[in-house]
């Protein structure tokens, strides 16, 4: 408690303002005089407390304003009694020339206190249906007509869930609420100037938080739940992936490689014992099918064809050899088997290799956003290195392209291979009316900024900081704020049509073949090409000669 005196120009204090306690005898002469200068100098706010001592009138106080939540007393003694009255009092506003008393205590010298209640001081909830104003923005043209309804929820719902909170708060603390709505071009700004410029005691909007708000607004708690994530149906493998090496890992496809040379070894021996021996020789002469060579061309066409059973024109003549033929498809066989079951259920598969953040960067898919200016300051504020490659990505080029309506982004992530950035629940209202339900199980989030819920908020050095903010957790306590979230928010829609989700096979999902295909013409060509110019080159001798002599030898064996 430090010394104060009516020649300064101001009251000055020796403690911190927790600590500091006037005490003032409202019996001396420059009592009042000290009183306007605490007045002048707001010193009647907490966490400041003032014992104002032998007062029992209040006329001459009339034009001091005493805060709602100042702590203030008053000790007084009663007449013709040994008994004195502690009371507290304090105005609704500035502009109220009544005074509210709650009665704390009595005390007597000699008992102590005869009664006490300090309850009451704590409690000044009621403010007796006292006018505040609120000042609301809508982001979407016709919102603040349905704030109360449950209609378009999908549109700004923390608003709508603000709106509903402070609803609740009015009644509450019984208050009557008087709505100020920015028109401006610059909605949110407009609310702001209002809590800045004293205009209005609230926001009817939920804010974040920001280093630019926080010397002129106070932030109470969160309100409701806000991110913003791309939306996007989950590709399926052959996006990102060769569909056509997938059912058997490297282990699997070295032991087939492995195989295949077994098996044109294998064949190439027989087919050398074969052809030299004389019984194989007259055996062919009574067999249709032709005798296998030895050459490894052949053996290799073959053992391929074994390979994706389409049979071979010719085949072993031993025993030896048919049983090394037959096991060698029955191999290959069960091979293909385990091969064709995996290929069909990884066209049903989607990749998860877009699930993170990098991972959809680096696939083709197209980005965009919903067109909210929001989403676009979210994304030049952030210091994230993948923030700004996004910002490069989407608003930087073809910005007009990239930037669309809720509806259209949803339409175009439902047709196409697209990562829509908007927020959940806005985007899964417009799910639930537009998808099938086979279409919701591929559903995936991918999210490029953290959470960041909006806080409710109040005027700075607002006298109603501590009622407002004591309403709000008692809501959030007892369940009232999560019944709204719960109303308002739409969650992810289950999937309930897994075993209806197949898709036929599409383009995309045999590009693998195609590739091969086009590889395998692109070879004959050159081969083709090549064969030209040799015949060019060397002309019809040699091949006349080559022809004479596979004639001759042809002849010489049937002898």
């Amino acid at each position: 408690m430090g010394k104060i005196g009516v020649n300064n120009n101001s009251i000055t204090y020796t403690f911190p303002p927790t600590y500091q306690l006037f005490l003032l005898d409202l019996n001396c002469s420059d009592s009042k005089i000290l009183l306007q200068k605490a007045n002048q100098q707001n010193l009647f706010r907490p966490p400041f407390t003032w014992i104002l001592w032998d007062q029992d009138n209040y006329q001459n106080m009339q034009n001091l304003y005493f805060r709602i939540d100042s702590k203030i007393f008053t000790i007084h003694k009663l007449k013709d009694k040994n008994i004195h009255s502690i009371k507290s009092f304090y105005k609704l506003n500035d502009h109220s020339m009544e005074f509210m008393e709650d009665f704390l205590a009595e005390w007597k010298h000699g008992h102590g206190f005869l009664w006490y209640n300090f309850l009451t001081f704590r409690n000044r909830s009621n403010l007796i249906g006292m006018d505040m104003k609120i000042s609301s923005t809508a982001s979407f043209a016709d919102e603040n007509n349905h704030l109360d309804d449950l209609k378009d929820t999908h549109s700004d719902a923390s608003l709508k869930v603000t709106s509903a909170l402070l609803k609740v708060i009015t009644e509450m603390v019984n208050i009557t609420p008087v709505m100020l709505y920015d028109t401006g071009s610059n909605k949110c700004r407009g609310m702001i100037d209002d809590l800045e410029n004293g205009r209005a005691e609230l926001p009817g909007n939920s804010l974040f938080i920001s280093l630019d708000k926080i010397e002129t607004i106070d932030f109470l708690v969160p309100c409701c739940p806000f991110s913003l994530k791309f939306i996007l149906r989950a590709p399926p493998l052959t996006y990102v992936s060769n569909l056509f090496i997938l059912p058997f890992d490297q282990y699997v496809w070295l032991s087939c490689v492995i195989l295949l040379i077994i098996m044109c070894n294998m064949a190439y021996l027989i087919a050398l014992w074969e052809v030299h021996d004389p019984v194989f020789k007259e055996m062919d002469h009574k067999n249709q099918v032709e005798q296998l060579q030895p050459r490894i061309l052949d053996n290799l066409i073959m053992q391929i064809g074994i390979l994706t059973e389409q049979g071979a024109e010719a085949e072993p003549k031993s025993f030896s050899g048919r049983i090394t033929f037959v096991f060698s498809v029955i191999a290959v066989m069960f091979l293909f088997t385990a091969y064709s079951a995996n290929i069909v259920a990884l066209l049903q598969s989607t990749t998860e290799s877009t699930n993170t953040i990098e991972g959809l960067f680096n696939s083709n898919m197209d980005l965009g956003v919903q067109n909210n200016s929001l989403i676009e300051d979210m994304f030049k504020l952030s210091t994230d290195p993948l923030a700004k490659v996004a910002y490069d990505k989407i608003f930087t080029k073809d910005k007009q392209s990239k930037s669309m309506s809720l509806e259209e982004g949803i339409a175009r992530m439902r047709n196409g291979f697209f990562a829509f950035q908007t927020n959940p629940s806005s985007a899964y209202k417009e799910i639930a009316k537009t998808f099938e339900e086979s279409e919701k199980c591929s559903l995936t989030e991918v999210s490029l900024f953290k959470r960041r819920d909006p806080y409710t908020a109040i005027r700075k050095g607002s006298p109603y900081r501590d009622i407002i903010k004591i309403a709000l957790l008692k809501l959030a306590e007892i369940g009232v704020r999560n019944r709204f979230i719960e109303r308002i928010y739409t969650r992810k829609p289950e999937c309930l049509g897994q075993g209806a989700n197949f898709a036929s096979a599409a383009i995309l999902d045999c590009y693998a073949a195609y590739i091969i295909y086009g590889i395998g013409v692109a070879l004959s060509f050159n081969f083709f090409l090549l064969e030209l110019l040799i015949h060019k080159k060397f002309g019809n001798t040699r091949i006349r000669s080559l022809v004479v002599k596979k004639i001759k030898k042809t002849a010489v064996a049937h002898q």
